[in-house]
C-alpha cells in the first residue's frame, strides 16, 4: 500500500472573517487590521483566512500576510552602520 504525504487544508470556521470585513471594510487600508483581528481570534495567520480575506477585500496577497512579513524581515534590531546629522556629521551611537 501507498501512503502520499499531501497536505491537507485545515478545516476552520471562516464566519469570523466575514464578520471582521463587515466591521473593518474592504479597502486596502484595512489590511493590519483585519491580519491583528485574524491574527487574536486565531493565534495565527491561517492560509484559509487569508485567502477568504483576498477573496472578499481589494487586498492582494502581496499586501497580506506575506508582503507583512516581506516588510517586517527588512527591520532590524542590530546594529546596522552609522547615522549622520544633516551637516554630515555622525551622529553619537
Amino acid at each position: 500500500m501507498v501512503t502520499l504525504n499531501i497536505p491537507v487544508q485545515e478545516m476552520i470556521d471562516l464566519t469570523f472573517i466575514d464578520e471582521l470585513i463587515a466591521r473593518t471594510g474592504r479597502g486596502r487600508e484595512a489590511a493590519i487590521p483585519i491580519l491583528q483581528g485574524i491574527q487574536t481570534h486565531y493565534r495565527y495567520l491561517p492560509d484559509a483566512a487569508l485567502t477568504r480575506v483576498c477573496e472578499l477585500t481589494d487586498i492582494t496577497p502581496a499586501q497580506s500576510a506575506a508582503g507583512l512579513v516581506a516588510q517586517c524581515q527588512a527591520l532590524t534590531l542590530d546594529k546596522t552602520g552609522g547615522f549622520f546629522n544633516y551637516d554630515g556629521k555622525p551622529l553619537p551611537l
